[in-house]
């Protein structure tokens, strides 16, 4: 493994819809955690057409990792248009001195392979991760995500995941204004 290698990817797309019978565009959110409620929805009905643009960029240098993407949607129909934005940035690194592998611009990231597996007289592979994701709504309503992760990569096909999760959620749409939501998460994996 060469470790003065280093990884940029840039992309962007944009679609273009046009509903043709069910003339709406919606969207529902949870904080981060599968088990919990979706805290911002929108729903725009009578939709001429969906415009959406999306930009990511990934940035690897040795056991450090940068990720981010932008995406905004707008939906119009025949009042007004209604724009609704979402990102994320995230970064991770790897304590024992791994780095994300990058397959191509289809595939995006491989799997991560430790330098040790764990049970062959190794210890896996450590990641510290954090990510900050934002998204908005109707109304302005919005939902804001910090996560800190670590990540236990016992070989290239099992790992061990523990998130802390704080969500700050205002949303006047669906509920009565402010809020908090917090989990603590734990995932075992074994990806075939």
């Amino acid at each position: 493994m060469d470790k003065n290698r280093h990884t940029i990817h840039i992309g962007a797309s944009h679609s273009f819809r046009k509903p043709q019978t069910k003339k709406e565009f919606g969207f529902s959110l949870r904080p981060g955690a599968h088990i919990s409620s979706k805290y911002l929805t929108a729903l725009v009905e009578d939709v001429n057409h969906v415009n959406a643009f999306n930009f990511e960029t990934s940035f690897v240098l040795n056991s450090i990792a940068i990720q981010s993407e932008y995406l905004h949607v707008t939906a119009k129909n025949n009042l007004k248009n209604e724009k609704f934005d979402s990102f994320y940035v995230q970064t991770s690194y790897f304590l024992t001195g791994e780095r994300r592998a990058y397959k191509n611009a289809l595939n995006g990231f491989g799997r991560v392979i430790p330098k040790s597996n764990f049970g062959d007289g190794g210890t896996g592979a450590f990641e510290f991760a954090l990510r900050f994701s934002s998204a908005t709504g109707l109304n302005n309503d919005r939902m804001n995500v910090f996560t800190a992760g670590l990540n236990w990569h016992l070989n290239s096909a099992t790992r061990i995941m523990l998130n802390q999760i704080i969500s700050n959620i205002d949303n006047t749409t669906q509920y009565t204004g402010k809020g908090t939501f917090k989990a603590f998460q734990m995932r075992f994996q074994i990806d075939f």
